[in-house]
């Protein structure tokens, strides 16, 4: 899988300031092993803080494909940390982020407007 690294820095600090945590997971992801590949697509998710945003694109390397990833919209409880600090892994069955994880708190920025509306 190919990542820009710079651009991933750039959009996760847009979103997210100094306390937040949030989560990355990736969907239906193949991993690179010592073995070579894993040969079942599966889950990996992680948490990462603001102050580990620079690490998301190492921990996104080891990946070789996968259908999406994503990021939390909001920032989730610090407490969250203790599943996965600042890395990836197989999340299997481990719980995932639910709503009242999340905090409150949404960022209100300004998005350019990339296409004006069509009119018919």
């Amino acid at each position: 899988m190919q990542i820009d690294a710079e651009e991933i820095r750039r959009a996760l600090k847009a979103f997210f300031v100094k306390g937040d945590v949030f989560e990355i997971r990736v969907l239906d992801a193949i991993t690179r092993s010592s073995n070579g590949y894993t040969s079942q697509p599966h889950i990996e998710s992680g948490y990462f803080d603001f102050d580990h945003i620079e690490d998301v694109p190492a921990a996104l390397e080891h990946i070789k494909f996968a259908k999406g990833v994503y990021v939390t919209a909001n920032p989730v409880d610090n407490s969250l940390l203790a599943r996965a600090a600042n890395r990836l892994r197989n999340a299997k069955r481990a719980p995932a982020t639910s709503d009242k994880d999340s905090c409150t708190r949404c960022h209100h920025k300004q998005f350019k407007r990339i296409h004006e509306p069509t009119t018919y």
